[in-house]
Order: C-alpha cells, then sequence, then structure tokens
C-alpha cells in the first residue's frame, strides 16, 4: 500500500500489470476481495480516486483531470479494469492514450450512464437527481442507499450489505463537493465518442439485474466498438463482483492474457 505520484494505491501479485477503478462514492476497500484472486496471475494496482478513500482531491474534477491522475498513479502500459464511474473514465483514458492500454475492462458501466433520444439504453437522468438530492442531507447515508439498493433482490442480499457496509466505512466518505462532482460527471458525461475509437481488446461485463446500466446497452456498446465482446452474468446486478464473485472472476480470466 502506497501513495503513488498523488493517488493511493493497494499493489498486489505479479505478472502482467492490472489496473482496477472504482466506481462513484466507493473505494478500492470495496473490490479488494477481486484484486487478491486476480493477483494470483497478476500484478494487481487498485487506485482511490481523487478525493475518494486515502487519495487527496485535484484542482481539475473533470475527465480530463481523473484520467490524467489515473494515468500518472498507473504503470507504464497496464490492463485496466473499470467499474461503474471508473469504466467511464478507463473508456476515454484509453482512447486518449492508447499506447498505456493493453486491454479494457468496462464493468457495468456505460459510455452515457442517462438516456436520450439516441441513447436510450441509459439511466432516467432523474435517479441521478435524487442521488444529489440525498447527499445534501447526509453524505453517508446516502452512500448506504445506494450500497442497499444495488443489493436488493439479489440472493443473500442482507449478507452482501453487510460485507459492503463494512467494506465502505474502512474510509471515511468523500465530501459533499467530490460526490456531486462525481454525479455530474454520470449525468453528463458521454463517452460514445471514445468507445469508436478505442483498438484493444475490451470486454464489456454487465449484471443481468442491474438497475442502473440496463443490460440491454451491451448490445449498443458492441455497436460501437468492433475490438468488443460481451459478457453477461444472470442474476447479478450492479456489483457482480461481490454478488457472483466467481462468474465476475471467471469472466476476467477468460478475457486477460496470461503469461506464464
Amino acid at each position: 500500500m502506497k501513495q503513488e505520484n498523488g493517488l493511493y494505491s493497494e499493489l498486489y501479485g505479479q505478472g502482467q500489470d492490472v489496473v482496477m477503478v472504482h466506481g462513484w462514492g466507493m473505494h478500492t476497500g470495496l473490490w479488494r476481495d477481486l484484486a487478491v484472486r486476480l493477483a494470483e496471475r497478476y500484478h494487481v494496482t487498485c487506485l482511490d480516486l481523487p478525493g475518494h478513500g486515502h487519495s487527496p482531491m485535484i484542482p481539475d474534477y473533470s475527465i480530463d483531470g481523473l484520467c490524467r491522475a489515473l494515468l500518472n498513479a498507473a504503470p507504464e502500459q497496464a490492463h485496466w479494469i473499470g467499474w461503474s464511474m471508473g469504466a467511464t473514465l478507463v473508456i476515454d483514458l484509453a482512447a486518449r492514450c492508447p499506447e498505456r492500454v493493453r486491454s479494457i475492462v468496462v464493468m457495468a458501466g456505460n459510455p452515457r450512464f442517462t438516456r436520450n433520444d439516441d441513447w436510450p439504453t441509459g439511466l432516467d437522468p432523474a435517479i441521478l437527481e435524487g442521488m444529489s438530492l440525498n447527499l445534501t442531507q447526509d453524505c453517508q447515508a446516502a452512500l448506504l442507499r445506494f450500497l442497499a439498493l444495488q443489493t436488493a433482490g439479489l440472493p443473500g442480499a442482507k449478507g452482501l450489505f453487510k460485507t459492503l457496509r463494512q467494506r465502505l466505512l474502512e474510509c471515511a466518505p468523500a465530501d459533499l463537493d467530490v460526490l456531486r462532482g462525481g454525479l455530474e460527471i454520470l449525468e453528463t458525461a458521454d463517452v460514445r465518442h471514445a468507445m469508436r475509437q478505442i483498438s484493444c481488446p475490451a470486454l464489456v461485463l454487465l449484471g443481468a439485474k442491474d438497475t442502473l446500466v440496463p443490460v440491454r446497452s451491451g448490445e449498443a456498446m458492441l455497436a460501437l466498438c468492433s475490438a468488443a465482446q460481451l459478457r453477461v452474468i444472470d442474476e447479478a446486478g450492479h456489483m457482480p463482483f461481490v454478488s457472483h464473485p466467481k462468474e465476475t472472476l471467471a469472466c476476467l480470466l477468460r478475457f486477460l492474457p496470461c503469461e506464464v
């Protein structure tokens, strides 16, 4: 564990480099178990986004600023796994700096999170507006409510939520400005143009019961990126690495190359 060029990182294993980027309001602790399993074959770097977990805030909290911070803290060349908002960033940096990216995994991500007339496979913007309103009342309670929504209706939901709550509370919640900035990115970011430019191998990994990223968005992403392949985990929601860790790991190991 160390501070890497301003961002906090957790390092595991050895082999080809894999970088993992978490989603809105979270930190690396939520998918540490998956990182440890991947580390049996790869050198894994988990990065806390600026203003999240143990990483300090940066002045430019935009996609440009976040991607620069990630690239500055990452190995020179790596496979990148982005979950939720992290997937938005991974798509963008793969188009921005293709020489730094060997492959990408878009896990429970969408190049445009909110729907409009030409992207009907997005989320209702009113949901993000409601999340923003909840933040003004109690940031930590809003994040826990977000986790509860992502586990509701899944097998073992009570145990899943307990585990996620414990992991989330390892760190103080991101402050209100950071959380609002992340929601603004989710509401306004459109990296479909970047996805069209991606030439490296790409895996789109979705949960069939995801309430934030409709599973039908997978086919829409394949239409944008000819290099992509799609895997859907039945019965999984927005956090397949928590609810279905074995299936998630199997999908990743089938996709990522492994030098023996």
